[in-house]
């Protein structure tokens, strides 16, 4: 909300892929707070009784929390000329820190370059870890894995819980410090790549719509299509990966969105704005 107060311009797009009843009603509540918030509803599939989850590391699952929707409609969607001068962040849904005190620079950076998807600066994404020079060492000290030399070793940290444990332990002690100087990192074109939060142009929007089919998985043709920039100006915090997520416990995952939601309460005082609800 408070985006959408600071920056009259912006629009923010729900895609509902909801996987049950009670996150689709939290998603109709939310639409109904701003005039900028704009919910598609047309691809939400309905309560998922499903409730045996057989998730294994590698392993997909269509139980009520793993079940995924159809992700390659809103590209197509955007790719319309109606959207010729937007400039597009998309965002996954469970990114626990948003700094939006910095989004003009990041829409700055997209903006001037139109030719580059611009990754922010992602904590718990192996391959901005890789480019983060004070997370890079930490991860590379603890051995959490035999194997970490080229970028796609690096990739699948994203079905490992100590990277996990690393990355938000990291974030959480370091949220107070100033913003690094803005830098960009060119990843190597083909490099495997988490797209949690990623922003481009419409010309880039309209060949992803063009590569996609009803079947493809939009990370892997968009990180196997497309040059990529990351932007370490603009750091955001993606919660968990799904292979991550059933290594951890319930009561381990409440406590973790406890500590985001203090740092969220802390940031909106600091920033002056409307109270956090």
């Amino acid at each position: 909300m408070q985006i959408l107060k600071k920056y009259k311009t912006v629009e923010y797009h729900l895609w509902d892929f909801s996987r049950n009843s009670e996150d689709h009603k939290y998603l109709k509540d939310i639409s109904t707070k701003h005039a900028q918030i704009v919910l598609h509803e047309q691809f939400y599939q309905g309560e998922n009784t499903n409730s045996t989850c057989v998730k294994q590391v590698g392993r997909y699952c269509s139980c009520v929390k793993c079940r995924v929707g159809k992700w390659t409609e809103p590209y197509k969607y955007y790719a319309s000329s109606v959207y010729k001068d937007f400039t597009f962040i998309k965002i996954d849904d469970d990114i626990v820190s948003f700094p939006y005190k910095q989004l003009q620079k990041y829409i700055y950076m997209i903006q001037k370059n139109p030719k580059y998807i611009v990754s922010a600066n992602v904590i718990n994404n192996g391959i901005c870890a890789f480019y983060n020079n004070e997370l890079k060492p930490i991860v590379q000290k603890k051995r959490i894995c035999e194997k970490i030399h080229s970028l796609t070793d690096w990739f699948y940290f994203c079905t490992n819980v100590d990277f996990f444990k690393i990355c938000h332990e990291f974030f959480l002690s370091r949220e107070h410090e100033d913003t690094k100087p803005d830098l960009l990192s060119q990843v190597p074109l083909q490099t495997k790549f988490s797209i949690n939060t990623i922003g481009f142009m419409h010309n880039i929007m309209r060949e992803i719509s063009q590569k996609l089919d009803i079947s493809s998985n939009d990370e892997e043709t968009i990180s196997g299509s497309f040059p990529f920039l990351i932007y370490n100006g603009f750091t955001c915090v993606h919660f968990h990966f799904s292979d991550q997520r059933i290594q951890i416990s319930d009561s381990n995952e409440k406590e973790l969105l406890r500590q985001y939601n203090n740092v969220a309460k802390k940031y909106i005082s600091i920033a002056g704005d409307i109270a956090y609800d």
